[in-house]
């Protein structure tokens, strides 16, 4: 399973990311799940509205490896406004998506040299397990609910554990949004599946 984790705070955060789940959707194949959404306070850059945040789990066909989905990501991310060679690093976003986990894969960043033939997205380092997502609660909280059992592919511990770790940290604000979520459409999504 590929664990994703999608994130807002710009626009109309709510039908951002309501409209990625269900792109996203289309390329599973089975199980697809979606978190809770909740709200989180900005890292990095702080004077910024609070971000809109979930995890979906979910299970691409066998031809698409991680670089097909990494592109269908940024697809997705730009058809919802998304610049990513115009935006300041840790800013705001109508929308971003990261790939947290892909089962046990372990994708280290590209050092091959050879990135004159891509374009700026896929020069993008693909690096799985995200580098930073065990840093970030807003990340962790909602792959839990997904499945309390993961653990980091690199060095076996649990997530659970990483997430433990940063409760007492002020700047790790997370808390489950108060609205509704996504007007019905998740469990709409849910039911589907």
């Amino acid at each position: 399973m590929v664990y994703l984790s999608l994130g807002s705070n710009s626009g109309n955060s709510e039908q951002h990311l309501v409209s990625a789940l269900e792109e996203l959707k289309g390329i599973s194949r089975s199980g697809f799940r979606i978190s809770s959404l909740y709200a989180s306070t900005p890292q990095g850059l702080r004077d910024q509205p609070d971000f809109l945040n979930c995890a979906c789990c979910l299970n691409p066909p066998p031809h698409m490896k991680p670089r097909d989905v990494l592109r269908e990501i940024h697809r997705i991310e730009r058809s919802r406004g998304r610049n990513r060679s115009g935006e300041i690093r840790w800013g705001p976003r109508n929308l971003d998506i990261d790939i947290i986990l892909w089962n046990d894969l372990i994708v280290p960043a590209d050092d091959s040299g050879n990135q004159q033939s891509r374009s700026s997205e896929e020069r993008q380092n693909l690096i799985i397990p995200h580098p930073r997502y065990h840093e970030r609660r807003f990340v962790l909280v909602p792959l839990l609910e997904l499945n309390s059992r993961l653990t980091d592919p690199r060095s076996g511990e649990p997530l659970e554990n990483m997430e433990r770790e940063l409760r007492n940290d002020p700047s790790q604000g997370i808390y489950l949004s108060p609205r509704p979520l996504y007007n019905g459409l998740t469990s709409q999504l849910r039911k589907n599946n």
